[in-house]
């Protein structure tokens, strides 16, 4: 989590013009997750913390996110690093042209 948290946070800064917010979702798990933020939440006001009472299932997390959001865009990836992070430049830079929406597929070759 914390080298999600860092990471996200280091490809956010490399797009100053957008002011931002990185929201995490924790499930009620029980890994110690919730301990890790309790640090970096409390020093970095641009992250937002949610602490589900129990475990909603990981369908509804996206949709509850854009639900908090108050900016003009949401970029959903979930934090076990399968999508890297700095993939964000990769969907703001359309976003930014006018794309309404920006969606990316994983394409196994081979």
């Amino acid at each position: 989590m914390e080298q999600f948290v860092r990471r996200v946070s280091e490809t956010l800064a490399d797009l100053p013009q957008n002011d931002h917010a990185i929201i995490v979702i924790d499930n009620c798990s029980d890994n110690g997750t919730r301990d890790i933020l309790q640090g970096p939440a409390a020093s970095n006001p641009r992250l937002l913390v949610i602490l589900n009472a129990r475990n909603y299932g990981h369908i509804r997390y996206p949709y509850y996110a854009m639900r908090q959001s108050t900016w003009d865009a949401v970029i959903t990836m979930a934090s076990d690093l399968q999508d890297h992070p700095e993939m964000i430049r990769d969907f703001v830079a359309p976003w930014e042209q006018g794309t309404q929406a920006v969606v990316a597929l994983l394409i196994r070759m081979g």
